[in-house]
């Protein structure tokens, strides 16, 4: 009987972790989702959560990682908005900002594969 061969585990490749601006930028939509809660946004705040998941998206995705994030975010705001009736007070106003935030991020990643598809790269 011959023996069987041990299966080579082989681990996913290792980025280094990074702190620039996109990372900030993701840091902050959650600190400005998270003290929305308390204290109700205005325009200027939804705007300026919109700005920090455009910035997220260009400085902080890489390339290999666009699709994979596109499909985590899209069913990130899929199962949250179905959810949205179901879910009151700080909870719901802390998701509805942070898919503002991711959802800008997305339509910006989304936006560049498709560019990038339209020009043939």
């Amino acid at each position: 009987m011959p023996k069987a061969k041990k299966a080579k585990i082989e681990a996913a490749p290792k980025h280094k972790p990074r702190l620039d601006l996109g990372s900030l930028a993701l840091i902050g939509v959650f600190l400005v989702s998270a003290v929305a809660v308390y204290y109700p946004l205005d325009v200027t705040g939804y705007i300026l959560i919109g700005l920090l998941g455009a910035l997220m998206a260009v400085k902080h995705i890489r390339i290999s990682e666009e699709m994979e994030f596109l499909i985590s975010v899209t069913a990130f705001m899929v199962i949250t908005v179905a959810m949205l009736p179901l879910i009151t007070g700080a909870l719901r106003d802390f998701l509805t900002n942070l898919v503002i935030g991711f959802g800008t991020a997305g339509f910006f990643v989304a936006l560049g594969k498709i560019i990038k598809l339209g020009i043939g790269r």
